[in-house]
């Protein structure tokens, strides 16, 4: 009687998985590679959102030291020409100064563009994320 109870269970499991085989659905060929390409996608997408911020702080920061380190090289050039040409008396003139502080105001002029020009284009960018998001779904 209990060999008949584990034939007639082990008939019932056969035809359990022989129903559950045949009325699974077969994914198509290409899903994988679809699957794949949408995880890129979407990690190149996060990768472009999560770091802006920290890249401007350090661009700004980079063009800051650059721009400012070359006026000083300028200033240290005049002054060391001036020290020689004209000597120390010069230092004390106000057209000494003058040359001076239109060197600062020309850089310092063009780190302020740099800057606008940073933070326009990083609000263009910004702008046009979400474009480029609804164009891909």
């Amino acid at each position: 009687m209990e060999d008949k109870n584990i034939k007639n269970k082990l008939q019932e499991d056969e035809l359990m998985r022989g129903l559950i085989r045949s009325g699974k659905t077969q994914a198509p060929e290409n899903l994988k590679y679809r699957i794949m390409q949408q995880i890129q996608t979407e990690q190149a997408l996060k990768s472009r959102q999560e770091f802006p911020t920290q890249r401007r702080r350090e661009n700004i920061w980079g063009e800051f030291k650059t721009i400012f380190g070359i006026m000083y090289a300028v200033l240290a050039v005049i002054v060391a020409g001036t020290f020689f040409l004209k000597g120390k008396e010069f230092f004390l003139s106000t057209q000494f100064w003058n040359i001076v502080i239109v060197v600062a105001s020309v850089f310092s002029i063009f780190w302020m563009i740099t800057c606008l020009d940073s933070h326009l284009r990083e609000k263009k960018e910004k702008k046009l994320l979400p474009k480029k998001d609804k164009a891909g779904e």
